[in-house]
C-alpha cells in the first residue's frame, strides 16, 4: 500500500519557488517548506524543520500511482545550473488524489550543498526521482529566498536541539522520516562500517560514531533487529569497491561528517 505523503500542489508557486515558514507546537521547532508547482499535478516540495536534522524532499512525479512502483527504494539526484550537488535514497508513495511521487530523506552536508547551491541558482535546478522517465527542471525564479531559508533553518537544527535539552522538552531525535525510516538508516550505516571495519584493517570506526542514543527507545529496538540482514548485503556491497569507497558509503546513512566516523589506525 503507497505510504500517503502529504504534500499540496495549490500551495505552490507556479513555474517559481515559494517559501512558508511556521511555528511546530509538536516539535517545538520551525518548519521551513520551499516549494515549486510544475503543473497542477506535479511539483517538489523541500521540507526543514529545525528540530530535526536534514530535509526532506518530496517530488509529485504527475502520474497516478499504481502498484508497480510499490516498494521501489528509488535514488534521487539533485543538480543545479547543470552541476550535481547530492543524491539520496529514498521510497515512493501517493500525493493527495493519488498522485505518484518519491520521499527523499538529505543528511545535513547534502542539504547544507542543496540550499546553498538554491541560494546562487542562475539558469536551473533539476531534481532526478528516481521513478520517471525525464528530471523535472525548474526554473530558479524565486529560488534565492528559497534557498536561504532553508540555509537558515538548517544553521538552527543543531542549536534548537541543545536548547530544547537544556529546557528540558522532549526533543525529536535528530533524523528526518519516520521512525522504521530512522532504524532502517542506523542498521544500514552500522552494516557498512562494519564491512568496511572487517575488509580493511587501515580503518577503525570511532567508538562515539556507534552510539545510537540520538534514536527513541523504539527506533533502536527496530535498528537491532534490521542490523543482522543488513550485514549480508552490505558486506557484498564493500567488498566490490575500494576501502576509500566504502568508507564513503557510510555517509548516505548518517549525519555524521567522515572524521567522526573513521579514524586511522
Amino acid at each position: 500500500m503507497g505510504l500517503a505523503l502529504v504534500a499540496s500542489p495549490a500551495r505552490a508557486d507556479f513555474l517559481s519557488w515559494g517559501v512558508e515558514t511556521v511555528n511546530d507546537p509538536f516539535s517545538g521547532g520551525q518548519k521551513v517548506q520551499a516549494s515549486y508547482s510544475s503543473s497542477m499535478r506535479s511539483g517538489v516540495f523541500i521540507i526543514c524543520d529545525t528540530s530535526a536534522s536534514g530535509m526532506e524532499v518530496r517530488v509529485l512525479a504527475g502520474w497516478e500511482y499504481t502498484a508497480d512502483i510499490e516498494g521501489m527504494e528509488p535514488k534521487g539526484r539533485f543538480a543545479v545550473d547543470g552541476k550535481i550537488v547530492g543524491e539520496a535514497e529514498g521510497r515512493t508513495g501517493a500525493f493527495g488524489q493519488n498522485i505518484a511521487g518519491a520521499s527523499f530523506t538529505l543528511d545535513q552536508p547534502t542539504a547544507r550543498l542543496l540550499a546553498a547551491a538554491m541560494a546562487k541558482a542562475t539558469s536551473q535546478i533539476a531534481v532526478q526521482d528516481g521513478i520517471s522517465d525525464r528530471p523535472q527542471l525548474l526554473k530558479p525564479r524565486g529560488s534565492t529566498k528559497a534557498g536561504q531559508a532553508l540555509s537558515a533553518c538548517l544553521g538552527k537544527q543543531g542549536a534548537a536541539h541543545e536548547d530544547a535539552q537544556e529546557a528540558g522538552q522532549v526533543v525529536t531525535p535528530p533524523t528526518v522520516g519516520d521512525a522504521s525510516e530512522n532504524a532502517k538508516r542506523y542498521a544500514r550505516f552500522m552494516a557498512l562500517a562494519s564491512a568496511v571495519e572487517e575488509k580493511c584493517k587501515d580503518y577503525r570506526m570511532i567508538p562515539d560514531a556507534k552510539r545510537d542514543n540520538h534514536l527513541a527507545p523504539t527506533e533502536a529496538q527496530a535498528a537491532a533487529a534490521l542490523l543482522g540482514g543488513e550485514k549480508t548485503s552490505a558486506k557484498a556491497e564493500v567488498n566490490g569497491v575500494s576501502c576509500a569507497a566504502g568508507a564513503a558509503l557510510t555517509a548516505r546513512f548518517t549525519n555524521l561528517p567522515y572524521d567522526a566516523v573513521w579514524k586511522a589506525r
